[in-house]
């Protein structure tokens, strides 16, 4: 009864769908994550599966598990980003579903002072969360407008937080300028916030840019909701007396949070449901849509954020 309460919503369509014939990409599919489920459900629907980890054996044994193809991918090293998509391209000539879905919660007690940097001295959750999932979204543009054309629509499917609300428009330009410069201190959530954020405008903005072109190609973006993965754990990481209390008491974890496969309802749902044909721009929870902070609906932040991001990655 208690999964009534705490389950959320249910993709209906799972039921009846099918995705044969058609190329889906999850990233950050590993065993017994968000991602992973999200595979599982595809594989049920018999598409052609892609997934992404940041190790390629993790890639691969997580493609095994789903009948699908496995490839590296580091979301903070662009040369990993354009080495997957010179191999992605090799191999498809459509993509029709792009679920990106691969991101970071790191120091979730907050004992960060300062900002850990990336090998190219940005910002961690900042460089993973929105700039890595920009280009890798960026670069497969052609093959999803190649499905669009074939097809009839192509989707992609950000998955970010309702943590993004934290988040303010007036600071994106500064962060993306800076690599993460933090004008009233440094605190990690609120990094994450903004890096959700960015996701959430850029989705937006994404979508009203290929609507513009005439392009078949519809963004989304989507909370999964409280689900049980490793996430917390990898957050938690060096805290073992944390940890320890955490597995003490991972039967209440269980109980009150979303199993993965109940995570990845709402994934599903937005890169599969009929009632979503021809709609973007939106923002869901529990397989429904609703209001993403207001701040995610600045259509100037949001353009200046799109051109300046491009020109800092493509350059």
């Amino acid at each position: 009864m208690h999964r009534f309460f705490f389950g959320g919503g249910v993709c209906h369509e799972i039921k009846t769908a099918s995705l044969e014939g058609k190329v889906v990409l999850i990233t950050g599919a590993t065993n017994g994550s968000l991602g992973g489920a999200t595979a599982k459900i595809f594989q049920e629907l018999k598409a052609t599966i892609v997934v992404t980890a940041t190790a390629e054996e993790r890639a691969v044994a997580s493609a095994n598990e789903v009948g699908g193809e496995g490839h590296a991918l580091n979301l903070m090293d662009d040369e990993s980003i354009h080495e997957f998509v010179d191999w992605f391209s090799e191999r498809y000539e459509r993509l029709d579903i792009l679920v990106n879905n691969a991101g970071i919660h790191l120091d979730l007690l907050s004992q960060w002072k300062k900002p850990h940097l990336s090998d190219k001295g940005i910002e961690l959750m900042w460089h993973t969360n929105y700039l890595g999932t920009f280009l890798l979204t960026q670069l497969l543009l052609p093959k999803l407008e190649a499905a669009g054309d074939i097809a009839g629509e192509a989707r992609v499917v950000n998955v970010v937080s309702e943590l993004h609300r934290w988040g303010d428009k007036s600071k994106l330009l500064n962060i993306l300028k800076t690599g993460g410069s933090y004008e009233d201190g440094y605190n990690s959530w609120k990094a994450y916030a903004q890096s959700k954020l960015a996701v959430v405008m850029f989705t937006n903005e994404l979508n009203r840019l290929e609507a513009a072109k005439g392009k078949k190609v519809i963004a989304n973006s989507l909370h999964p909701g409280p689900v049980k993965t490793n996430v917390a754990g990898k957050g938690l990481k060096g805290n073992k007396m944390i940890l320890m209390i955490r597995d003490t008491m991972s039967c209440i974890e269980t109980f009150f949070l979303k199993t993965p496969e109940e995570g990845a309802q709402t994934s599903v749902y937005c890169s599969i449901s009929k009632d979503l044909d021809g709609v973007g721009g939106k923002y869901f929870k529990d397989c429904k849509a609703l209001k993403a902070s207001k701040h995610a609906y600045d259509l100037d932040v949001a353009k200046s954020m799109y051109e300046e991001t491009l020109k800092l990655v493509l350059k």
